[in-house]
């Protein structure tokens, strides 16, 4: 039977999307390699816009793409000029004495959200769990930010016991935590992610899965299982949708990706719980206006 996407009376919230420009002179050296390729250019909200607007997406939350201070002040400017850019996720240096500091002048500004760092690249399994980052991760939290999770399957063990250390952090799981879909494995990510499940203070985004797949021959069943198994220890009022684009045209094209997460949820959530999933859910986390 070939899936159609049900017609929606709503409004969709993209969660999670990049943008880059190489005049900034920012480094996009992670883009490096063939199967990049077609990352290696400019990504702005022109081109994303017209993207969203065909398909009922009507606020999105940019994230940060370089680990870097000064890219955080330029997706502030730019989420200033685009109104459909209601949120910010960016960096700053957690492991820095002086973070509050960098906080207490980035907060001002009301389209920041919250703050990431790419974990996944470190080779410190309990990275999250270095007193220097704990103390960085309190001062987000004091501050009433949240903290995107962009780990891989190595870390997940640190992240019950991070919020143990900070109950009040409120943390979004990036990718699915990056389960190896390639390899339909499940198992450890599918018990690992139970126990994150139980964090009352901990969101999921139903994101980033396509380049965990087969990035040049991947059907939208394998990643249903992944799908299902997030929904089913969040439960449908801490899942919430994202695009990872650019970086999903790797494997497929916006439609593809939002086309897989609704046709993967379906099986779960009703016509309430979808709407939770594809929008109220991310407008309550990052509250957005």
């Amino acid at each position: 039977m070939t899936y159609s996407r049900p017609t929606l009376d709503y409004g969709i919230v993209d969660s999670h999307h990049h943008l880059w420009d190489f005049a900034t002179g920012f480094d996009y050296s992670w883009q490096e390699g063939e199967e990049n390729a077609i990352l290696r250019k400019n990504y702005m909200p022109d081109t994303l816009h017209s993207i969203t607007k065909s398909n009922q997406i009507e606020q999105t939350v940019v994230v940060q793409a370089v680990q870097s201070v000064e890219e955080l002040y330029w997706l502030l400017k730019v989420a200033d000029a685009n109104p459909f850019i209601t949120g910010v996720v960016g960096w700053v240096d957690l492991k820095d004495k002086n973070v509050r500091k960098t906080l207490e002048t980035v907060v001002k500004h009301p389209k920041l959200k919250g703050i990431r760092h790419v974990v996944q690249e470190e080779p410190d399994d309990n990275w999250l769990l270095q007193e220097d980052v704990i103390s960085g991760l309190k001062d987000v939290a004091s501050f009433n930010l949240t903290y995107d999770v962009l780990i891989v399957p190595r870390h997940m063990k640190s992240v019950p016991i991070l919020a143990e250390k900070i109950p009040n952090l409120r943390m979004v799981i990036n990718h699915i935590a990056k389960p190896f879909i390639k390899d339909n494995s499940m198992a450890p990510w599918d018990i690992e992610m139970a126990e994150i499940a139980k964090i009352p203070t901990a969101y999921c985004k139903i994101s980033g899965m396509v380049t965990e797949a087969n990035l040049h021959h991947w059907e939208p069943t394998n990643l249903f299982p992944y799908i299902e198994h997030v929904i089913d220890v969040f439960g449908p009022k801490r899942i919430m949708y994202g695009s990872d684009w650019p970086v999903c045209l790797r494997a497929a094209t916006y439609e593809q990706v939002l086309d897989a997460a609704i046709e993967g949820s379906l099986m779960k959530l009703n016509k309430a719980e979808m709407k939770q999933f594809l929008r109220t859910n991310a407008i309550k986390f990052y509250s957005l206006q």
